[in-house]
């Protein structure tokens, strides 16, 4: 389990969809990874979100 950082958990919250969009596309595996919509991030952001509302931390369960 890790925290994520306050600095992440802001920039998740405040993402548009054309920012999340950029961001899986950076991160994808290749190109055609690159254009499969990535439902956990917008998940990710909407808890974000959130937890901000609430001054609430986010953590992530990290599978080894």
């Amino acid at each position: 389990m890790v925290t994520v950082t306050r600095g992440l958990q802001q920039a998740l919250a405040t993402a548009g969809p054309a920012d999340l969009r950029d961001a899986v596309a950076a991160s994808a595996d290749g190109p055609a990874a690159g254009l499969r919509d990535r439902p956990d991030v917008y998940r990710l952001a909407r808890l974000a979100r959130e937890a901000l509302a609430a001054d609430l931390l986010l953590y992530c369960r990290v599978r080894a």
